[in-house]
């Protein structure tokens, strides 16, 4: 009889020994907390009946610590220790991952692999294990730690599947599919069982990971070394937020740890997790600081909250910025007369879980008006907890509670905004942000002044464009809202203007609705095919180099814009200030001539989609990159073709996308990867390139985008 501990992820209602009380809620409202119970409860269930004995780390709805955690499986020197949790994030996307230490014992990494394929197979979703040296992916997570547990004991977390999807929540309320992961785990665990733990050869330590466990894996640290040191300084100045990670190397058989700096951080991220690549490993951070620090509600905050205070302004704002709490936690109970202020900020006692912050530009002016609920519709959208916008002159309410106390909302304004001309502005994008729209995000090469009105932009030489890759799109690499001149802070009225393709009317009708991208293009087949004609005979565009179906799916599956759910969006907010259901260039006049209309603003589908279309016909007969689709082979192929816009589409031949900024695009290797038939990623992958980690996700999309449209080729 084996001893197995089951751990289900998170419990209670408050932060316990570096373990949240919850982190991902479906969009039913269902908590992940509840879910990890439900199912380690069927699992345990399995293995007595298959004659295990079975211990889980709690039985009910309360939170341990982790250290407490991993210790029930160290008392019991049990060989096999499974943490169980579901995935949230604030974009699509959906998969199956399994992590162990990134000083995991061999034994940990055979476990690892055991359930992995057996849960994958019960969900149905993507291995997002499989492209991690030896199908393990390794996280700093505290509940894993190596010294924490025995050393017979193989220790791992299980992401089941991100629960943030609609219908993943749906499928998980059921029982049926509830019993069927948690045999697939018991069946896991017996195959890892029947191989007897043996040992492989250690692999080589990384530090990878993602979703909203790795985010709270920052803040653990070593007892002797404060990570998550506050700033305590009345006189207004501030210091950076610092950002640590440990890294773990395998020198001549020994494993030793040393602290750098997030920064320095070039992890090989897998593909898709680019938006938390950036989260990382990029760039300084804005700093944090406590003002005001001795009125009684100006105590520290939780690590979270702090975290998250200055992640969002970075993304949102910049590096350059700084946060200022002048109301943070409190010293006194939250009941009764006792109670010192608002039952958010005190949280019964407990303290630090909400703070009132100003946020200052570089030059030190305080943010407000629709710049500042920017920031909470940021907060919002990222399912972090409330916000309430604007307190007398700048101020803004930010706190950690996905469930409202009290029966409270999720977001509200004060009346010193309501009384304000922006104040319904200001309302419309919180409630975007509550309904998981992002604001256009802070890009370091950004001209935009972030507390004055529109500012000039120096256009790119090439044209970029925003992924929507079916995992995660590169949401955190956006630009300032108010960066284009003609564009507003929020576009949600679509600008009317005449077709240029079809000038007399006509043309044919895109059928739009609650639908992804598979059934968007499936849908629209006819009307695809007439506008691909359309567009060949507009310019008109040679024959051997012809806009093909293929090539107008290929492009648009890795491009359109997608709501949190995974529906087509025709508002979408795209990388460089676009709006629309595609990306317009910000060239785009330079592309298809001076009656072009502007690609910051809002079109309705239709016509965004024909101006697309006519942006990618143009690619081929413009100088820039005429060369490239007539490189021997590349116009012998639709396939060819499309892959080739698609490097030119995200940006390969273009300088400053690879490091240093100076380099010599590869053109004539990626040209002759293309002609070769070769997966362009293993390529480029291999280079300088600033965004290598997700150019598989982009030839994957492209693919099936030209999968799709055959049929209109036959």
């Amino acid at each position: 009889m084996t001893n197995i501990v089951l751990d289900p992820g998170h419990g209670g209602s408050s932060n316990v020994g570096g373990s949240s009380w919850n982190n991902a809620v479906g969009p039913r409202g269902t908590l992940e907390k509840t879910l990890t119970l439900q199912v380690a409860l069927l699992t345990k269930e399995e293995l007595v009946a298959r004659g295990h004995s079975v211990e889980l780390t709690r039985d009910g709805d309360f939170n341990l610590g982790l250290d407490e955690r991993a210790h029930v499986a160290r008392d019991l020197e049990a060989p096999v220790f499974v943490s169980i949790h579901f995935n949230g994030y604030p974009t699509p996307v959906q998969g199956t991952e399994t992590f162990v230490h990134t000083t995991h014992r061999a034994i940990s990494a055979n476990l690892c692999r055991t359930l992995q394929a057996k849960v994958v197979a019960a969900t149905g979703h993507d291995d997002r294990n499989r492209h991690h040296p030896g199908g393990v992916k390794r996280a700093s997570f505290g509940v894993l730690n190596r010294s924490s547990h025995s050393a017979g004991t193989a220790c791992v977390l299980l992401e089941v599947s991100f629960m943030h999807m609609r219908d993943e929540e749906d499928r998980l309320l059921t029982a049926e599919y509830k019993r069927r992961i948690a045999l697939a785990i018991a069946d896991g665990i017996d195959d890892y069982l029947a191989e007897g733990g043996v040992a492989l050869e250690s692999e080589k330590h990384d530090v990878l990971g993602d979703g909203f466990e790795l985010m709270a894996s920052l803040s653990i640290a070593p007892p002797e070394i404060d990570l998550s040191e506050r700033v305590y300084d009345s006189a207004g100045s501030s210091a950076p937020f610092g950002r640590h990670m440990i890294v773990e190397e395998t020198s001549e058989g020994c494993v030793r740890s040393f602290l750098i700096p997030v920064e320095q951080i070039d992890a090989e991220i897998e593909e898709g997790d680019e938006e938390l690549a950036t989260a990382l490993s990029t760039g300084p951070q804005a700093s944090l600081k406590y003002s005001n620090q001795n009125a009684i509600r100006n105590k520290p905050c939780t690590a979270n909250i702090e975290r998250r205070l200055v992640s969002a302004v970075t993304a949102v704002f910049g590096p350059a910025c700084t946060v200022s709490v002048y109301s943070g936690g409190q010293d006194r109970l939250g009941q009764g007369n006792r109670r010192t202020g608002s039952v958010r900020h005190d949280d019964f006692g407990n303290g630090g879980r909400a703070a009132d912050v100003y946020v200052y530009d570089e030059n030190g002016t305080k943010l407000q008006g629709i710049t500042l609920a920017k920031l909470g519709q940021y907060w919002l959208a990222s399912g972090y907890g409330g916000v309430g916008l604007e307190m007398a002159v700048g101020g803004i309410h930010l706190d950690e509670w996905i469930t409202p106390p009290q029966g409270g909302g999720m977001y509200w304004t004060y009346a010193y905004s309501n009384n304000k001309p922006w104040g319904a502005e200001a309302r419309r994008l919180l409630r975007r942000g509550a309904n998981g729209e992002f604001p256009k995000l802070f890009q370091e090469s950004d001209t935009a002044v972030l507390s004055s009105t529109l500012s000039t932009v120096v256009l790119p030489a090439f044209p970029q464009m925003e992924d929507t890759f079916d995992d995660f799109p590169t949401r955190l690499v956006r630009s300032d809202a108010n960066l284009w001149a003609g564009a507003t802070s929020l576009q949600t009225d679509y600008v009317d203007i005449p077709s240029r393709i079809y000038p007399n009317g006509g043309g044919p009708e895109l059928e739009i609705g609650e639908f992804g991208k598979d059934e968007f293009l499936t849908r629209n087949r006819a009307q695809f095919a007439t506008l691909v004609e359309a567009v060949n005979s507009w310019f008109p565009l040679p024959a051997d180099l012809a806009l093909s179906a293929e090539e107008a799916y290929g492009i648009i599956y890795a491009e359109i814009g997608l709501t949190r759910y995974g529906n087509i969006d025709p508002k979408h907010d795209h990388l460089a200030g676009e709006f629309g259901l595609l990306p317009l260039s910000s060239a785009h006049a330079a592309f298809t001539g001076a009656d072009a209309p502007n690609p910051h603003l809002l079109y309705r589908p239709n016509i965004n989609v024909q101006e697309f279309l006519l942006y990618l016909g143009s690619l081929r007969i413009h100088s820039s990159y005429a060369a490239v689709y007539r490189y021997p082979g590349i116009s012998d192929s639709h396939t060819r073709i499309t892959h080739t816009s698609g490097a030119v589409v995200h940006g390969y031949f273009y300088s400053p996308n690879y490091r240093p900024p100076s380099s010599r695009p590869p053109r004539d290797s990626i040209s002759r990867e293309i002609a070769a038939d070769r997966n362009l990623a293993d390529f480029m992958e291999s280079t300088s390139f600033k965004q290598r980690h997700v150019v598989r996700n982009r030839v994957t999309n492209i693919e099936r985008g030209i999968s799709l449209a055959r049929p209109l080729q036959e």
